[in-house]
């Protein structure tokens, strides 16, 4: 049983994750439109 428990934790941990990822690839995205970084620049930043 504790195992179960602690399975769902890591899932909501990875969505909420996984979330929170995705959100700052959008911002750097609209940073790169309003502030005009360059292709590299843009993948420096991403990792």
């Amino acid at each position: 049983m504790q195992n179960l428990i602690n399975d769902i934790g890591r899932e909501r941990f990875r969505a909420e994750f996984s979330m929170y990822y995705a959100g700052i690839i959008y911002l750097l995205i609209l940073n790169r439109i309003s502030c005009g970084f360059t292709r590299e620049e843009m993948a420096f930043l991403m990792g």
